[in-house]
């Protein structure tokens, strides 16, 4: 909402080695702004009902976006649903309690390993 100041912090954080994140973005808005002029190297999409279906119309604004270098995090995942469709978007970088009972499930069987 207020673009100068947004710029002006990107700016710095950039001049210092810093990357730019931006974070909440629904799936209804993904490609409505363009990330890739806001110099960010981050943007976190949030999962939620109806994601499923929203993302995938997606995908070529979400593949052209990859395309210039732009990394997606699907953020807020609570079941394995998103992985998937995350994966099959080419979404590499997920986050989430699902994500984090993944984790600790690997934990605990390597610790039995």
């Amino acid at each position: 909402q207020q673009f100068d100041e947004f710029e002006l912090a990107a700016n710095l954080i950039k001049s210092r080695g810093g990357l730019i994140a931006i974070d909440a973005i629904f799936p209804e808005t993904v490609g409505l702004v363009n990330l890739n002029k806001l110099h960010a190297t981050f943007a976190k999409i949030f999962w939620r009902l109806g994601a499923e279906e929203i993302l995938p119309a997606q995908r070529d604004e979400i593949k052209r976006m990859q395309n210039d270098g732009l990394i997606f995090v699907l953020a807020r995942l609570d079941d394995e649903s998103g992985i998937k469709v995350g994966q099959d978007l080419g979404i590499t970088v997920f986050q989430g309690f699902c994500i984090d009972d993944l984790m600790e499930s690997a934990k605990l069987e390597a610790m039995v390993t």
